[in-house]
C-alpha cells in the first residue's frame, strides 16, 4: 500500500532528472524515473503515479506522443501530467493542452514552490498548479510568490485654490519654485535602456534576446522575433538572474527544435 505521493519524473538529460528526483525523493515522495517516452509508457503503467512530470522534448517517442498514449490507457488515463519544457510560447503550450497535459511550466522553476504544488495535488489535482507562480521568485513577487500588485492611491481632494494674479503687460517675472498650486513637480521617467545580449536560428526564423532596464522593477529579459514581437519576456531582480534565465531557455528552445523534424 503506497504512503507517500507518487511522482514520475521522465526526462532524456540524466542530470535534470537526477537533480529533480533527488529533491522531490527528500520533500517525501515515493519517486520513479524514465529517459524518454516509451520508457514514461512503461514505468507509468506499473506503478500509476499520482503525477507525471513530462519532459516534452526526448529522441524517439516525444512526451507529446507519451501522453496521448498515457490519456488513452485506463491505467494511466488519470494521473496528472505536467509537461515540463524551456519553449514556452503559447502554440507549444495549447498543443501541450491538445495532447492531454494538464499544466504547462517552464524551465527554469522553482524547486521549492513545484514541491510544495506536488504535495497539493493530492488534494486539489492538477488545479493546484499556477504556472506564473513556478516561475523563479523575483523582486515582484512575495515571499509566497504570488503576484502582488501594487494599488494606486486616487488624489484626495482639497479646497479651490486661490485665483492666480495676471503680471502686467512686459513686466519679467520668474517662475516661483516653492508654487505649489499646480501640484509638486513631476519627474520625467526615463526612457529604458536596452542591452542586446545574443541573436540565434530558430528553424528559419532569427530571435534575438536582449535586456531591458527600466530604472523601476529591476530588469526583464525578453525574446523578440524577427518582426518586432516579444515572444517570452520574464522581470528579474537582478542582471544575472536574467541572463541565466535568458540563456536557459536559448538552450532549450534550440534543443527542442533541432530534435524535430518540421519547420518552424
Amino acid at each position: 500500500m503506497r504512503t507517500k505521493p507518487s511522482v514520475l519524473v521522465v526526462d532524456d538529460s540524466a542530470d535534470s532528472r537526477e537533480m529533480l528526483a533527488e529533491y522531490l525523493a527528500f520533500r517525501g515522495f515515493e519517486i520513479s524515473e524514465a529517459a524518454d517516452g516509451e520508457q514514461a509508457i512503461a514505468v507509468a503503467r506499473r506503478v500509476r503515479p499520482d503525477t507525471i512530470l513530462m519532459d516534452l522534448s526526448m529522441p524517439g517517442m516525444d512526451g507529446l506522443e507519451a501522453t496521448r498514449q498515457l490519456r488513452a490507457d485506463p491505467l494511466t488515463s488519470q494521473c496528472v501530467i505536467v509537461a515540463i519544457s524551456g519553449y514556452g510560447f503559447p502554440a507549444q503550450q495549447q498543443t501541450a493542452k491538445n495532447a492531454g497535459c494538464d499544466a504547462f511550466i517552464l524551465k527554469p522553476f522553482d524547486l521549492t514552490i513545484l514541491a510544495d504544488t506536488l504535495h497539493e495535488v493530492m488534494i486539489k489535482g492538477a488545479s493546484a498548479f499556477d504556472a506564473t507562480a513556478l516561475m523563479p521568485r523575483t523582486a515582484t513577487q512575495s515571499s509566497k510568490s504570488s503576484w502582488v500588485v501594487a494599488a494606486t492611491p486616487k488624489p484626495i481632494s482639497c479646497n479651490p485654490q486661490p485665483p492666480r494674479l495676471t503680471p502686467p503687460s512686459g513686466a519679467n517675472i520668474q517662475p516661483d519654485p516653492f508654487d505649489l498650486r499646480d501640484g509638486p513637480p513631476v519627474p520625467r521617467k526615463p526612457e529604458p535602456t536596452r542591452e542586446p545580449l545574443f541573436e540565434f536560428r530558430l528553424g528559419h526564423r532569427t530571435i534575438a534576446c536582449e535586456l531591458r532596464y527600466d530604472g523601476e522593477s529591476g530588469v526583464e529579459a525578453q525574446f523578440i522575433e524577427s518582426d518586432g514581437r516579444v515572444g517570452l519576456s520574464q522581470k528579474f531582480s537582478t542582471r544575472a538572474l536574467a541572463v541565466e534565465w535568458a540563456e536557459e531557455h536559448q538552450r532549450m528552445m534550440q534543443r527542442e527544435v533541432d530534435g524535430r523534424d518540421v519547420e518552424v
